[in-house]
This record gives structure tokens, C-alpha cells and sequence, in this order.
């Protein structure tokens, strides 16, 4: 009995250093452990308890030896079978490039660092959140991560959220910087769990706040932005400025931000003179 649990403990801790066993039959064979080291201490104070513990394990050995042995067939199964499908994907991912599908393979083969837990995925937009002033409310910051499960694009804010930035403008960047500029500066936002339809509200919106203003009236871009932000609630800076034109500009709506006239200082004669100029002749 002592050589059995000696090997039993040998072959169990050794085992999962080198993933012998997977986790759960770690776990087992620890339980098997206690349960003998129990029945033997509890033997030592009757002897039908020490035949009980013997005569138990003829039976024990079999059942534990026929459950291991079916664990790793399915284990082997299972491995076989992700490994088909992977050379699947790959291999349909390397003929939509070829058909000129290469951003769709990219984007199945992006890995996420991101966490499982919604808990964690909540607390990283919170934090996010708070240090970067977005004036997300809690209803919002759900929607982003319950849409994270399905979206790869919602997934992928919530992993960038997580990393360390020099300057809120450092995390402007990438192919979404027409969603973050939008989360910046409206202080009252709309976020759809749908990343199409998240695209057509930051249009919608940017497209409503650049109509809303005169660009011929202005003299430059911080009377345009100091105008938008007295107008609408809103919190443009030159930056998130210039990125919503350009998505505007990407997505065919055109505003002429060139047209401005030049100050000068024109004296009352100046000023008469083009009166004059201006007025129909008889």
C-alpha cells in the first residue's frame, strides 16, 4: 500500500509539470490520493473499514484506468479536429486573398489579447473612460461589452482601451479614428452595438454639426471649431476636427474649408471708392 501511494503522488505532481494529465485529472487523481489516505486512517480503527478499503480498490483501479483512457481519446479527437478545421480556415483565408479577399483573412486571423471576463472588459472602458473624459454612461459602456462577444471591431476598442497612451491623439490613430474623435467630442453620444450602424450614427452627426455652421463666415479653423462647440455640445479641438472632415470628405460629403477672406484695413475713402464701383451705371 505505501509503494501504490508513493507512485500515485509521484506520477501525479510529475505528471502536471509536464501536462501529462490535463487539469481536471490532476484534480482527480488528488482526490483518489485523500480518499485512500482516508480509508487506510480510517481502517486503523476497524477492520471493517481496512477490508472495505481494499476491497474497494480492484474495483477503483479499473473505473480510474478506463476514465483516463477515454479522457485521451477524446482529448486526441478533439486536438485532431481543431486541427483540421485550422488547416481549413487557412486554406480559405489564402483563397479569398487570392480572389482579392485579403482584408477579410486579416481580420480572421487577428488574435485578441482581450480578457473573458465582462467584469474586466466593463472595468477597462470605466477606467478608459474616466482618465479620457469620453462621458460614456453606464447603459453605453454595457452595450460595448456585451457587443465585444460578437464584434471583432468592438472587441478590438475594448483591447486598445487597455493600453497605455503618451496623449489622448495617440489613440486616434488606426482605421477607426473617425469613432474615437466622436467619442472625444460629443458629450452626448449614440453607441450601437452594431459597428456599421455605430459608422452611419458618427456620419449622421458630424454631418449635422458641419452643416450647421457658415464656413465662409469664418475667418479660420478655431472660429469654425469655437463656433460648432458654442452651437452644439460639443468639445472639437483641431485634431478631432480635422479627422471628422476627412471622414466626411471619405464618405462623399465635401465642405469648403479653403474659402476664407483675408483681413485688411481699408480707410473710409477705400471704402467709398468700391461703393461707388459697385453701384449700375445709366
Amino acid at each position: 500500500m505505501p509503494g501504490i501511494l508513493f507512485l500515485l503522488i509521484f506520477i501525479a505532481f510529475m505528471g502536471d509539470r509536464k501536462n501529462f494529465f490535463s487539469s481536471k485529472q490532476f484534480k482527480l487523481i488528488k482526490k483518489i490520493i485523500i480518499g485512500v489516505f482516508v480509508l487506510n486512517i480510517l481502517s486503523s480503527f476497524s477492520m471493517p473499514f481496512f477490508l472495505f478499503s481494499f476491497a474497494f480498490i480492484p474495483f477503483a483501479i479499473p473505473i480510474g484506468v478506463f476514465w483516463f483512457v477515454f479522457s485521451m481519446l477524446r482529448k486526441n479527437r478533439k486536438d485532431t479536429r481543431d486541427s483540421y478545421l485550422g488547416s481549413y480556415n487557412q486554406k480559405n483565408d489564402e483563397t479569398g486573398a487570392f480572389y482579392g479577399e485579403a482584408g477579410n483573412s486579416a481580420k480572421t486571423q487577428r488574435t485578441s489579447t482581450l480578457t473573458k471576463s465582462a467584469s474586466k472588459r466593463r472595468k477597462i472602458i470605466e477606467k478608459f473612460n474616466k482618465k479620457y473624459e469620453l462621458y460614456l454612461t453606464e447603459s453605453q459602456i454595457q452595450r460595448m461589452v456585451d457587443a465585444s462577444y460578437y464584434s471583432s471591431d468592438w472587441e478590438k476598442e475594448i483591447e486598445d482601451m487597455d493600453k497605455e497612451y503618451a496623449s489622448v491623439y495617440e489613440w486616434f490613430q488606426g482605421d477607426t479614428a473617425w469613432l474615437r474623435a466622436y467619442l472625444k467630442t460629443f458629450k452626448v453620444q449614440s453607441v450601437s452595438s452594431d459597428f456599421e450602424q455605430q459608422k452611419q450614427i458618427c456620419f449622421s452627426e458630424f454631418d449635422q454639426v458641419f452643416g450647421g455652421i457658415d464656413f465662409s463666415q469664418t475667418y479660420s479653423h478655431e472660429d469654425a471649431i469655437r463656433e460648432i462647440n458654442d452651437k452644439f455640445f460639443t468639445g472639437f479641438d483641431d485634431i478631432s476636427f480635422m479627422i471628422a472632415y476627412r471622414f466626411l470628405e471619405a464618405n462623399g460629403r465635401k465642405y469648403n474649408l479653403s474659402h476664407r477672406e483675408v483681413l485688411r484695413n481699408e480707410s473710409e475713402t477705400d471704402r467709398l471708392a468700391k461703393k461707388y464701383d459697385q453701384m449700375p451705371s445709366h
